[in-house]
């Protein structure tokens, strides 16, 4: 939770989002997903799009607005604020959410110190505002759903034990060796970073190397993964959170 951390902090948290939604899209009959992940060191911005379940308006609002947050769509999962969740609302310079679900495009458009100001104020709330799904929404969510998250990560924060200026790291490369090939999800959740599949990750998760079940710890909990090898050769998993 430490503010030099913001980059690994804030790119877990919207990893872990775009993952729940492409569970609650599972729960509901689709048999993969995908999470596109930009990092972009010159601008300092994540991008993150996945065709999850996507939000309607007012749990876009829950999500990101209000301090109680809401419960996840995904049995055992909850929403609230966390430390991580906390430092990437309001630690980011800039944070834009797009999200389709239903027939409707919800949008969001704001910063981390307008988010931290509302929380006393929630008639300073950014607004949220609702449409039809344009033609570059219907490119970017193909299968009608699915959410797309850009945060502007600053380049330096203020350590209040002793009012130094502090640097916050932006290394995509060390991102991707320290967090996302340490976090493997399951076979049908395609992920890239960069537009490079990561390995052991997504469609590269190595069935064949795996054990009978083993337990994976995730940022919302541990996953017991069991492979079938004698009928799909396909992941399956249990939540136990």
């Amino acid at each position: 939770g430490e503010p030099s951390n913001m980059t690994p902090v804030s790119e877990k948290e919207m990893v872990q989002n775009s993952f729940d939604a492409i569970k609650d899209m599972m729960a509901r009959g689709q048999t993969d997903g995908n999470i596109a992940i930009r990092m972009d060191p010159r601008q300092r911005t994540i991008a993150i799009m996945d065709d999850g379940i996507g939000m309607a308006p007012e749990t876009l609002g829950n999500q990101f607005l209000q301090i109680a947050g809401t419960k996840k769509e995904s049995e055992g999962s909850s929403g609230g604020l966390g430390i991580a969740k906390m430092l990437f609302l309001f630690g980011n310079q800039a944070l834009a959410v797009t999200t389709m679900r239903d027939g409707k495009v919800a949008r969001l458009v704001t910063t981390g110190e307008e988010l931290f100001a509302a929380l006393n104020d929630p008639t300073r709330n950014p607004r949220i505002t609702v449409s039809t799904p344009t033609a570059e929404d219907r490119k970017n969510f193909p299968k009608g759903h699915g959410t797309a998250v850009v945060v502007r990560v600053p380049e330096q924060y203020k350590d209040t034990a002793t009012g130094e200026m502090k640097n916050i790291e932006f290394n995509p490369a060390l991102y991707r060796h320290n967090v996302l090939n340490r976090s493997p999800l399951f076979r049908n959740i395609n992920v890239t970073l960069n537009g490079q599949t990561v390995p052991g990750m997504g469609s590269d998760f190595a069935v064949d190397s795996q054990t009978q079940f083993a337990n994976v710890n995730f940022e919302w909990g541990t996953a017991r993964i069991y492979v079938s090898k004698e009928s799909t050769g396909q992941v399956s998993y249990s939540d136990n959170m």
